[in-house]
């Protein structure tokens, strides 16, 4: 009985975390950013649909005293030529609105 409830809570917590994560403006700012780069649409082709990847998500860190955030995000992108599993960096400062792609791995250099 108790594996089952482990079981049980396991997935309401990734399904809880997917949608948090979904609804982000990290993975907002992400998708903008890889629809729109040229290395990326060079490898994959246009990019038809992104996919969180359950057992990675996301991590957010914030540095109270200067107001620097920075999340990592991995993520699943189907393109026309092929799949690619990414992992991308992200920062923000306080005063920005948007996050800043600082680094993506996972394409083929």
């Amino acid at each position: 009985k108790c594996g089952i409830l482990v079981a049980i809570f396991s997935l309401l917590l990734k399904i809880t975390v997917f949608f948090l994560v979904s609804s982000s403006e990290v993975l907002t700012d992400a998708k903008t950013f890889l629809l729109n780069d040229s290395t990326t649409i060079a490898e994959l082709g246009n990019i038809k649909s992104f996919s969180v990847v359950p057992w990675g998500g996301m991590n957010r860190q914030t540095n109270s005293t200067d107001g620097y955030r920075s999340a990592t995000i991995i993520l699943i992108l189907k393109g026309e030529k092929k799949y690619r599993q990414l992992t991308i960096s992200l920062t923000k400062q306080i005063d920005q609105k948007a996050w800043k792609v600082v680094r993506m791995d996972g394409l083929e250099d």
